[in-house]
């Protein structure tokens, strides 16, 4: 049986992704691989992994998020009763936070019943699992430029558990923590985490758009 750093190797929410541009796109799973990211109450343990990401202005609104994962001890399928989008401030390098749980001081968070993310087979990689939420009737708005940080946490009882896959990369800025096997928050990974967000410009933004076409209709 294996926890922690893990490594695993071997909505008001809308399961279907919107027709949003992605505004911000950190790669895809290459290898099955991921690591530990869950909040289980019955064993209990808290774990999270967290990866950084900026926006530019004009596209700083996220509406929808996609991300990748992983079921091991023993496997899938798992017993999810929902998910978590948490988005951190940056600290110096990393997450807002600290042991025990830094959940408390996420600028934003999402918690998606399971029933409402599109968990499918993400073919590329054998027994990896795609994830689509559609977060548009509750969007979260970004400064353009400014880096934060987002994590992915599975809500289930272990057994099994659950991981949110990365790119493959071995270098990188992710950060975890899982204070139950002595990893503390916000421990680098040295990867980089599998997700991609889409979205739309900030209502102010939009509005100026506007104005500029009724300026052009007017000519």
């Amino acid at each position: 049986m294996r926890y922690g750093l893990i490594v695993a190797t071997a909505l008001l929410f809308v399961g279907a992704a919107s027709a949003d541009p992605i505004i911000f796109d950190n790669g895809v799973p290459t290898v099955y691989n991921g690591y530990s990211s869950q909040l289980d109450t019955a064993y209990p343990f808290n774990s999270q992994t967290a990866d950084d990401f900026t926006l530019a202005a004009g596209q700083n609104v996220i509406t929808d998020a996609h991300w990748w994962g992983i079921w091991w001890n023993p496997g899938p399928p798992g017993n999810a009763t929902a998910f978590k989008i948490m988005i951190y401030a940056d600290n110096g390098g990393m997450p807002t936070g600290g042991n025990p749980d830094p959940s408390a001081t996420a600028l934003k968070t999402w918690t998606i019943p399971v029933a409402n993310v599109g968990e499918t087979p993400y073919v590329p990689v054998p027994g990896t699992y795609e994830y689509n939420v559609d977060l548009s009737a509750d969007p979260w708005t970004a400064t353009p430029g400014v880096r934060y940080w987002i994590a992915f946490q599975s809500v289930n009882t272990y057994p099994p558990q659950w991981g949110w896959t990365n790119t493959g990369a071995t270098s990188g800025t992710a950060q975890q923590g899982f204070p139950l096997v002595g990893v503390n928050y916000w421990t680098p990974l040295n990867t980089e985490m599998a997700f991609n967000l889409t979205g739309v410009p900030e209502p102010a933004s939009l509005l100026l758009l506007g104005l500029g076409a009724l300026v052009l209709r007017r000519r």
